[in-house]
């Protein structure tokens, strides 16, 4: 379909029993992002239909400066995350810089492959709710430790527990 829409275009779409019909043909563009290995597991397929002919692709790498400089971003608390769903109220949950640059070292420490950025700010939330479930509004270490306990876990290695 997108094959169609972005060289012909549509002359009529029928959604959920809703015939449209159009005066002349409907093209459009499409802009889309995904990983190299998700393009790389789809490429062949692409190039045998002509997709990739209709597409103008566009990639980049980050450099390690700006990957440091993403995670000193995140580990400063950006975007700001306000929590609400485990007290009721809206809450702030503090994270020390000590603390803050350990879930960061754990975070590149567990994901080699990738730059780590989803991973960081998720740590960051689990040791925050952690610190919640204490009853608390400040992470401290004890929470830290904990998520990094369970970070062995967190992967498709399936330890035994």
């Amino acid at each position: 379909m997108l094959n169609s829409i972005m060289e012909e275009g549509l002359k009529n779409v029928m959604f959920y029993g809703v015939r449209k019909e159009f005066e002349q043909p409907v093209r459009c563009g499409v802009i889309a992002a995904m990983t190299k290995d998700a393009y790389g597991a789809r490429e062949k397929h692409w190039k045998g239909i002509g997709f990739v002919g209709r597409c103008i692709i566009v990639s980049y790498s980050y450099s390690k400066k700006t990957k440091l400089r993403i995670h000193e971003h995140i580990r400063k608390g950006f975007p700001a995350k306000i929590i609400e769903i485990i007290t009721g109220k809206r809450t702030h949950v503090e994270i020390p810089a000590k603390i803050a640059r350990k879930i960061e070292a754990l975070a590149i420490a567990e994901t080699p492959f990738s730059t780590g950025f989803r991973v960081h700010k998720q740590l960051r939330s689990l040791v925050q709710a952690h610190a919640l479930y204490r009853g608390d509004t400040k992470v401290k270490m004890e929470d830290f430790e904990e998520i990094k306990r369970l970070s062995k876990f967190m992967n498709l290695d399936f330890r035994q527990i």
